[in-house]
């Protein structure tokens, strides 16, 4: 008879007891031999799989969040795009027969400046960024006016959807401009929002969003105002008499909230309600030549004032610059300094806190507090300096050099400048010769993930509001 237990006693008269070997008393239940062992055996092994993936799912997660969070801090600076450790492949690419295209995203659309020839007068096209598709181009005028558009929104302050054009009145005879007019447009069809016009001569005019910074530059009673669209004024903030003969006229930068204004020698820095956070005049400085002045915004706030008195021998030149805290008090102070040129951060991930890049004859790391030297190398840099992972990146002498937080060089390739990072992969343009390359390297070891051959030594690829593109042999690309 059949039972259901491995030892079955099968009675035939006094007989002793028949056990079953295992593997038949398997086969008599219509199970596989060894079933019961097998699982016994390999439970352990299955557990010790199952803690080993548990791990490498926290593994992955917390990697994934590291990179998320990297991605969120590098988010809008000038080299930053992501995902950079495979080659990347052309998404879209359209002709381009420009010698020179400098492109922007602006929302989702790509803005291209472009040059067709030398000496002649360039314009704007418009293309969809997911597709590049052709939206809309500026038309050269022709004779006394020329048009350029894109201004960049972060340093315009423009309304969402909008892109700001400026058409220029050119005297043929004198090659001057005379006058302009500001056009505020729709970004993907071109349409005309609305238009401001200013004369030249005694005023300089740069638009802030839907208003424009004037600057009455040609009496010595000189005020900074704001005006609407309409030219109403909004607000004036005094400058008083202003008798110092400095060179280079009114200059006007726009970042974000605030308006960074120096004009004959005076530094203002106001916010969007007029609220004056610095009013101060350049120092004095040995004339050896013409004295010019410069305002400009440094990353977290911080902005620079040089004043720079040129010679016919820049070892002549005097300069000084002043670095000031985002709430107008002098942070500190660079004299005769032959690093004495704030550089711009192409990326910064925070990783050696709040620091400023200085180049020149040497480029020096300082704490932005204080100004104080962390450390300085014997060779100017030619670009922008990156900085990512604890490691400084910056381009000298036709090579791109990598740089640990002590400034100690760990790895250098042959490239003219750095493209693109995301933070933990480095890419360079490589051109010697008729040969160009775009070629990627883990940031840390300096090992080549991947090289992109490039069809001319004349090709320009770019990083710009995250993305990648590449100007190449009239060919005009979006990477990924």
């Amino acid at each position: 008879m059949r039972g259901r237990k491995s030892e079955v006693e099968l009675v035939e008269d006094d007989a002793a007891p028949v056990e079953l070997p295992e593997d038949r008393a398997a086969e008599e239940l219509g199970e596989p031999p060894g079933r019961g062992r097998g699982v016994l055996r390999a439970w352990p092994l299955a557990l010790l799989a199952l803690v080993v993936a548990g791990a490498y799912l926290v593994d992955g997660a917390r990697e994934r969040a590291a990179r998320a969070e990297l991605e969120a801090r590098l988010e809008g600076q000038p080299l930053f795009v992501r995902e950079l450790s495979r080659r990347p492949e052309p998404l879209w690419s359209r002709e381009d027969a420009s010698i020179y295209v400098w492109p922007w995203v602006q929302e989702d659309t790509v803005v291209i400046a472009r040059q067709t020839e030398l000496g002649t007068e360039g314009n704007t096209r418009f293309l969809d960024l997911e597709t590049g598709e052709p939206l809309w181009e500026t038309r050269a005028d022709g004779g006394a006016t020329t048009t350029f558009c894109g201004f960049v929104p972060e340093d315009t302050e423009l309304p969402e959807g909008a892109v700001l054009c400026v058409r220029y009145l050119v005297d043929e005879s004198e090659g001057s401009v005379e006058g302009a007019t500001y056009e505020l447009r729709d970004l993907r069809s071109g349409e005309l929002v609305l238009e401001h016009g200013w004369r030249a001569g005694g005023e300089f005019v740069y638009p802030w969003g839907e208003d424009f910074v004037v600057v009455d530059e040609g009496s010595s009673d000189v005020h900074v105002r704001l005006r609407g669209s309409e030219g109403e004024e909004r607000w004036s903030v005094p400058l008083g008499d202003v008798e110092r003969e400095i060179g280079g006229g009114a200059l006007v930068q726009i970042d974000h909230s605030r308006a960074f204004v120096s004009v004959a020698g005076r530094a203002v820095v106001l916010e969007r309600d007029g609220t004056v956070v610095l009013d101060v005049e350049a120092p004095e400085l040995e004339e050896v030549g013409e004295t010019w002045v410069n305002l400009e915004p440094l990353a977290d706030g911080f902005f620079s004032l040089s004043t720079v008195s040129f010679a016919p021998s820049t070892a002549d030149s005097g300069r000084v610059t002043q670095v000031y805290a985002p709430d107008g008090t002098l942070a500190y102070e660079v004299s005769q300094d032959d690093a004495g040129w704030p550089a711009q951060l192409g990326l910064d991930d925070g990783s050696l806190g709040r620091v400023h890049a200085w180049s020149g004859g040497r480029t020096v790391l300082r704490d932005a507090a204080s100004g104080a030297e962390r450390w300085s190398t014997t060779w100017g840099a030619e670009s922008f300096v990156m900085i990512a992972d604890k490691k400084v990146v910056l381009a000298s002498g036709g090579r791109v050099r990598v740089l640990d937080e002590e400034g100690v060089e760990l790895w250098s390739e042959v490239g003219s400048e750095p493209v693109a990072s995301d933070g933990k992969v480095l890419t360079i343009l490589e051109n010697v010769g008729e040969v160009a390359r775009l070629r990627a390297f883990e940031l840390g070891s300096g090992s080549e993930l991947w090289a992109l051959e490039l069809g001319s030594a004349e090709a320009r690829p770019t990083a710009t509001g995250g993305h990648l593109f590449l100007h190449d042999s009239g060919t005009f690309s979006l990477l990924r």
